[in-house]
This record gives structure tokens, C-alpha cells and sequence, in this order.
């Protein structure tokens, strides 16, 4: 009888969730229909979106159901889908459109993609302006102005005033009236068959583990409670089916996509050294996990650049949620201390809505070509996922395209049934680098741009107090403790086996004072010293190159740079750059001596002294 039971209630789940998911369907699909037609022009294309996307929606219905609007999850999708359906330009029309429709649709096309898609959301959508925004992946203030720009250009283009666009959009519907969408038995049983074949291939890689002996079982977990006291939850399998697949690549590069991708491997991770992409320290973020994926793309058919770009994913399965923020963590401190020759980290966002926890890190490697790597990591549940892409020269993709696929990536994994957060747009926010596990407040090795050709990497000294001071110059003397800071620190960073001059190198101490105001003294003394080097020492020449103040008390901002040369003999002259920062009540100082083979243009020295800036944030 209890059997009986549970069987006859998990029916009667059942019968409500297929209830719900109709009920939504056959509300929804004709709005969207409209819409996905509208962004493509494209009939066929768009029906062909409207039920990938729904059948995908009931395929992970039990989470699709609880989000406040499920039609945010679907929409996306549906429009992403009927974007690669659709082959011909946009301003290919069906000659049997009405022409005014026809019009419509010529001017929707002659906006700019983001436009397109923010005139869109709001106007024939109905999409409130803060969801609007997270769907494009954009702030808030951006969003709006896009829109304000769509509809400007399309209300000129048109010749009509900016009232009449919601209702030329509306009567696009008129284009739609004969398309037949499938009921929704039909729509289910395409998600259950996706379903099955999810499982399927999940079933066949669990079988192909335990013949492996374990090679994807980093080490046995003993039932019970783990050693953070939580109850590991039954096994799920890490399917290749819920890596990225190659179409899904698309988001790097806006609509339309300018190249296509191929995969070049899938694996475990258990051959060769283990080492899948700049950065990584150890084979696997969770040496005690339970499964990993590494996938491999490749560009194809790409513009003309130095190479093709390239993207790694990785998945990890931890045991428990609390081991997965663990491996998060683990990953997290690879980038934000990353320590590779030639490597400069440039910035930092947190990456908004797409999962539990995300950041993005962006850098650059001063090789030939120059590359530069976005860098995407984000858990959901017990789930942990790295993007790494790879662009040569120039070029780089930017970190809203990298937050997106990640979202996309975050997204296939919500099949699992240990994932947590997951919403289609991934947003950035800029934010300071993570602390990169070297000393509070100060710059970091990752920190510091390549000089010259050198191909060695910078080391610092072990961190000291700020007396004396290693960033002093010739035209000041500035002493932080002396001053009357509380507290400080001060490290020196050179290139050991580069065979430089002593007195090459970058120098740097920070003091932290009693109040704002006696921070801004100590500035304004050092400053004032620098400014007047030039006329108390006639040898000195003496330029500023940034000036920058901002907010006041705690919340104040100071940045000062200069650029020094004395001449000390006919033939011979000391060039040094130093810049002085302060954020509320602390004050940092960086200098640093060139040599002739080894220099650091005004841009770079800049960007360091911002850097620096960031860092003290940090205390």
C-alpha cells in the first residue's frame, strides 16, 4: 500500500506539472512566435526556435517552472536558436508581406544587434526595463540607452513618431496568424525524448567509469558524513552532453557570428600532464571530487587574425556543495595570483545572475602575437565550470560575450540535479582584483606588465615595514611611519635571471594613517616635493603626467604620477616614473627605474599606479 502510494502521488506530481507547463505554453507561444519573428524576419526560423526552446523548457521544467517568469528562460533561448536557423540576410523579405510590415521589419534590421533586441523586450515583449537589462547582459543605465537609441533610429527610419512603434510591432502578429506550433503532448514527448537521451549517455559514461576502474574517481567518498559534516547526496552523472556544444560558441561574437567553432577533444583528464589552460596549478581544482570534463574548441572559417581563437571548458563534481566552494575557491586563487612569465592581469568583473558565485578575469601575454585571454569561473550547486578563451593579436573577446557563454555553460549543466543557480544572461560588473595570496595592500606579481623582451618573470622580496621607504626618490623623502602612519609595508620586485642592473626594478610601500585628512597632508608634502624637484635641483627635470582627484573623506581617491629624469654627468642620466595614491586615509607609493632594455611606457606605468590603488582596498 505505501508503494501504491508514492507511485500514485508521484502521478499526480506529474499530471501537475505537464497541467503547468501547457497552461504556460499555450499562453506564451503565440507572443513569442511574434517576437522571434520579428528579431529575424524569419518564419520558418522562428517556429523552428519557439519549439527547440519550449521543448528544452519542459526537459527542465521542475526548475524552468519555479523562476518569477519562466518565459525569461525560453525567450533567450528561442531567439538564440532561430538566429542560427536563420541563413538569409534580414533585409530578404517574403514578398507576400504586408508591405508596411515589410517596412517594419527592414527597419528592426537596420539596428544595431543590442538595439534590435532592447526595442524588442520592452515594446512588443512587455518586458519590465530591470529584466530587460539582465537579458542583454547589461547595467541598468546602459539598457535604457540602447533603447532610447533603437527606438530613435527606428521611429526615423520609419518616419513615424515613437508612440506609433508599439503598435506597428504589434501588428506584426498579422504575419504569424497561419503558423501551427505543435500541441503541447507533442512538445512534451520531444523533451522526454531529449530527457532519455541526456540519461542515456549519462548511463553509458557511469558504466564506462566503473569498467575504467575508477579513472574519473579522483578518490573513494565513504558514505556518511564528509569532513565538513554534510551528508554527501547520491552520486549524479557528469554527462559530455552537458558541456558547451559548438553552436553554443556563437554568444562570443554577437549576431551575427562572425566564425564557426569545432571541437577538437573531450575527455576526463586523466592523460598526459593535466594541464588544460593558463593559469592551472595542479591537474584537478578538487583532487577528492568525484567526475571532470574537458572540452576543447577551436575557431574555423575565422577573420583574418594571427591565429584562430581557442576556448577550454572544464567541469568539476564535487561530493558536496561545501567541497564545490572549495574548488571554486581553489580556481578563483589560480587567476588572482597567477604567476606566469609575461602575463598581465588587466582586469576583474564578478559576473552577475549566471550561477551561485562567478568571476571573470582578463589578461594579456606579451608573446608573438600577443594573446589575450578572458577567463570565466563559475559554480552552480556542486558543479564548478572554467571557460578559458584565447584570442591572438589585438582582438580581444569582451568580458560581457565570456560572462554570457558562461551563463550558456551554466545553463546545460542545470540538468544535473545537484546544480543550483541558473539564469540565461550572465551581466559584469567591474570590480578590484581578488586578493592574489600575496601581501594586503601592496601590488602583486600579476600586477606588473612585461618590460622589453624580457621573458623571465618578475619576483618580489618578502614584504617589510615601510622603513625605510624602497620607493623614496632623489626629489622626496617620503617615510610613512616617520609621517605618522599607524601601520605599513613595503616590497621591491626585479627580474633576477634577466641580467639587469641593480638598480632596475619596482619599488612600492603603503602607510595607513589616523584620518583622511592626515593621509591627504602626507600626500600633499610628498607631492608638492616632486613638483618643486625641478627647481631645487637644476639637473632634475621634472614632468606629471596624471593628476586625478575624486570623493572626499573615506570615500576620497588621489592619483598623482610623475616622470623624472637627472642628469648626472654629460653623458649619463637617471630616469625614474613614481606615482602616489590614496584611498581615504591610506597612501601608497610605487616607483620604478628602467633600463635601456627593459622599459615601461607612461600608459603602463599608469595603469600600475591605478593597480596600487585598487590594492589598498584590500586593508
Amino acid at each position: 500500500m505505501a508503494k501504491l502510494g508514492r507511485g500514485a502521488g508521484a502521478r499526480a506530481r506529474s499530471v501537475a506539472e505537464e497541467r503547468s507547463f501547457d497552461d504556460f505554453y499555450l499562453r506564451t507561444r503565440g507572443g513569442l512566435l511574434v517576437s522571434t519573428f520579428a528579431l529575424t524576419g524569419d518564419v520558418a526560423a522562428a517556429r523552428a526556435g519557439v519549439r527547440e526552446a519550449y521543448t528544452a523548457a519542459w526537459h527542465h521544467w521542475r526548475k524552468v517552472s519555479h523562476l518569477d517568469d519562466p518565459l525569461d528562460w525560453v525567450r533567450p533561448r528561442a531567439w538564440r536558436r532561430a538566429q542560427r536557423r536563420h541563413t538569409a540576410r534580414l533585409g530578404r523579405r517574403d514578398k507576400a508581406l504586408d508591405p508596411i510590415n515589410r517596412e517594419v521589419l527592414g527597419g528592426l534590421a537596420g539596428l544595431e544587434p543590442t538595439q534590435r533586441r532592447a526595442v524588442l523586450l520592452r515594446h512588443l515583449a512587455g518586458v519590465p526595463m530591470s529584466r530587460s537589462a539582465r537579458e542583454l547582459g547589461l547595467p541598468l543605465a546602459t539598457a535604457a540607452q540602447r533603447l532610447q537609441q533603437g527606438v530613435a533610429a527606428l521611429s526615423e527610419g520609419l518616419g513615424v513618431e515613437p508612440e506609433r512603434i508599439d503598435g506597428l510591432l504589434a501588428d506584426l502578429d498579422r504575419e504569424t496568424v497561419g503558423v501551427v506550433l505543435p500541441r503541447p503532448p507533442l512538445v512534451r514527448r520531444a523533451g522526454d525524448k531529449r530527457r532519455r537521451t541526456h540519461t542515456l549517455v549519462a548511463s553509458v559514461v557511469a558504466v564506462a567509469l566503473v569498467l575504467g576502474a575508477g579513472s574519473l574517481v579522483h578518490s573513494p567518498v565513504t558514505a556518511g558524513a564528509d569532513r565538513t559534516g554534510e551528508s554527501p547526496a547520491p552520486t549524479p552523472d557528469l554527462a559530455r552532453s552537458m558541456l558547451l556544444a559548438q553552436d553554443e560558441l556563437d554568444d562570443l561574437d554577437g549576431e551575427p557570428a562572425s566564425s564557426s567553432w569545432t571541437v577538437r577533444s573531450t575527455g576526463d583528464n586523466t592523460r598526459g600532464d593535466g594541464i588544460n589552460f593558463v593559469c592551472q596549478q595542479a591537474r584537478f581544482a578538487d583532487p577528492d571530487g568525484t567526475r571532470a570534463l574537458v572540452r576543447r574548441f577551436e575557431e574555423t572559417d575565422a577573420p583574418e587574425r594571427p591565429g584562430p581563437r581557442t576556448v577550454v571548458q572544464t567541469v568539476e563534481l564535487s561530493n558536496t556543495e561545501s567541497e564545490a566552494r572549495g574548488t571554486f575557491a581553489t580556481l578563483t586563487s589560480w587567476f588572482a595570483g597567477c604567476r606566469v612569465a609575461r602575463l598581465q592581469l588587466l582586469r576583474t568583473h564578478r559576473v552577475l545572475h549566471a550561477a551561485d558565485e562567478a568571476y571573470l578575469f582578463t589578461f594579456r601575454v606579451a608573446e608573438r602575437p600577443q594573446t589575450t585571454y578572458t577567463v570565466a569561473v563559475g559554480r552552480t550547486g556542486r558543479l564548478t565550470s572554467t571557460l578559458v578563451v584565447s584570442a591572438p593579436g589585438e582582438r580581444s573577446v569582451p568580458p560581457r560575450r565570456t560572462a554570457q557563454l558562461l551563463a550558456t555553460a551554466i545553463g546545460d549543466l542545470c540538468v544535473s540535479p545537484v546544480a543550483g543557480t541558473c539564469a540565461p544572461v550572465g551581466a559584469v560588473e567591474r570590480i578590484p582584483p581578488l586578493e592574489a595570496g600575496e601581501e594586503p595592500g601592496l601590488i602583486a606579481v600579476v600586477d606588473l606588465p612585461p618590460v622589453g623582451r624580457i621573458e623571465r618573470p618578475w619576483v618580489g622580496s618578502s614584504p617589510a615595514r615601510a622603513t625605510p621607504n624602497p620607493a623614496v626618490t632623489t626629489c622626496d623623502d617620503t617615510d610613512f611611519p616617520r609621517a605618522g602612519a599607524d601601520r605599513g609595508r613595503s616590497r621591491t620586485f626585479v627580474i633576477p635571471e634577466a641580467d639587469l642592473p641593480s638598480e632596475f626594478g619596482v619599488s612600492t610601500s603603503y602607510g595607513v594613517f589616523g584620518s583622511p585628512r592626515r593621509a591627504a597632508t602626507v600626500l600633499d608634502r610628498a607631492g608638492s616635493q616632486l613638483d618643486g624637484c625641478g627647481d631645487r635641483d637644476l639637473a632634475s627635470t621634472v614632468r606629471r603626467i596624471t593628476n586625478r582627484t575624486e570623493g572626499r573623506g573615506k570615500r576620497a581617491i588621489e592619483l598623482r604620477v610623475w616622470d623624472v629624469t637627472t642628469e648626472v654627468s654629460e653623458d649619463e642620466a637617471v630616469r625614474f616614473r613614481t606615482a602616489l595614491v590614496r584611498a581615504g586615509a591610506r597612501v601608497a607609493q610605487v616607483t620604478f627605474i628602467p633600463t635601456d632594455r627593459a622599459g615601461m611606457d607612461e600608459e603602463a606605468f599608469v595603469a600600475l599606479a591605478e593597480r596600487a590603488l585598487e590594492r589598498l582596498a584590500e586593508l
